[in-house]
């Protein structure tokens, strides 16, 4: 794939443009307005979204299986879907118990 060659690249898109503003500005979006369960389904649906065009535009994405458990691209590239999901969860819980141990960090 395109990708293939410049890893560094992909991993500098991943973590920075996706993750730091991507899935943030996401969870802004929604946090308030929406049950836990609908944040968690629409961050999956995004981002499965997003991984099938990486993985048909760029080459990205291509393993053969997901921690040795399912077997095949297709359920590699679902299974971090799913993983994405959880970062509404995450980021709200996880905000909560770094608040009891951060002065300042304040917690809506």
């Amino acid at each position: 794939g395109l990708m293939s060659f410049l890893p560094w690249v992909n991993n500098f898109l991943h973590t920075f443009p996706w993750i730091g503003f991507c899935l943030a500005w996401l969870y802004l979006g929604v946090r308030e307005d929406q049950s836990m369960v609908t944040q968690m389904i629409a961050f999956a649906t995004f981002s499965l979204a997003v991984k099938v065009v990486e993985h048909a535009v760029f080459g990205t994405w291509d393993h053969e299986h997901f921690f040795h458990v399912f077997k095949g691209n297709a359920p590699y590239i679902i299974g971090w879907s799913v993983a994405d999901g959880l970062y509404p969860p995450i980021t709200f819980y996880g905000l909560r118990m770094v608040s009891r141990f951060v002065r300042g960090l304040v917690v809506l």
